[in-house]
C-alpha cells in the first residue's frame, strides 16, 4: 500500500548509506512493542513499517519504527525520550497541563527537535489516534495536526498541515518530495 501510495502522489523513495536501509519492522517486532506498550498500533502505521521500515519523510520529519539495527531510529527509545520531553515541557508551562505523558506515545520527530505523539486517550477512527504536535519553541506549544497516521504522512509531512495548524509558521520552503529510509550502521557504530 505505502510505496504506491507514495508513488501515486509523486514521493520518491531514496536510499542512502554505503550499507544499504535497515531491515523492514516485521510484524513479530510490532506486536511486541505493543505488548510493551499496553496499545494497539494503528493499522496505517504497522503497514508502513513493514513495506518501507523507519526513515525521514520529505527531509524534514523522522518516522520510527521497531529497529534493532539503529537505535536512533527506535520506537522504544523514541517513547521514552519523547515522554521525558513532554514531562520537561510540562515544567515550562501551565498550558500542556491535559497531556499525561503516560497517555502520549512519540512515534516521530523533526531534525529541529519538535516531537509528534499519539494521544492515546483519544481515539479518532478504527484503531487511531489524534496525533499531536509538541514544538521545541519556548514556550512548548502542543498542537493537533492530524486524526489518522495516514493523514499525518499525507497531509503533514508531505502536505501543508504543519503550516496551517501554525506548527511551522518559520518554514516557508517545500520540502523535497522523498522517503529516505533509515541506514543500516555498520557493527561497532553507534548513532
Amino acid at each position: 500500500m505505502w510505496p504506491e501510495l507514495l508513488k501515486e502522489n509523486n514521493v520518491g523513495i531514496e536510499l542512502e548509506g554505503e550499507d544499504g536501509p535497515v531491515e523492514k519492522t516485521t510484524a513479530a517486532q510490532l506486536d511486541k512493542v505493543e505488548q510493551k506498550l499496553k496499545l494497539k498500533l494503528p493499522a496505517s502505521y504497522r503497514e508502513f513499517c513493514q513495506e518501507l521500515g523507519p526513515g525521514v519523510m520529505a527531509d524534514l520529519i523522522t518516522i520510527m519504527a521497531p529497529c534493532p539495527d539503529n537505535e536512533a531510529v527506535d520506537l522504544s527509545r523514541r517513547v521514552k525520550d519523547g515522554r521525558m520531553g513532554l514531562k520537561d515541557a510540562k515544567e515550562e508551562t501551565d498550558t500542556l497541563d491535559k497531556f499525561d505523558p503516560e497517555k502520549m506515545v512519540s512515534f516521530a520527530s523533526t531534525l529541529s527537535g519538535d516531537e509528534f505523539y499519539w494521544k492515546i486517550d483519544e481515539p479518532t477512527k478504527q484503531d487511531e489516534y489524534a496525533i499531536y504536535g509538541l514544538t521545541h519553541e519556548m514556550p512548548p506549544r502542543m498542537l493537533r495536526v492530524a486524526d489518522s497516521f495516514h493523514d499525518f504522512i499525507m497531509e503533514a509531512a508531505l502536505g501543508e498541515r504543519l503550516l496551517e495548524t501554525g506548527f511551522y509558521g518559520r518554514f516557508n520552503e517545500s520540502h523535497p518530495r522523498l522517503f529516505f529510509p533509515a541506514p543500516k550502521l555498520r557493527k561497532g557504530k553507534k548513532k
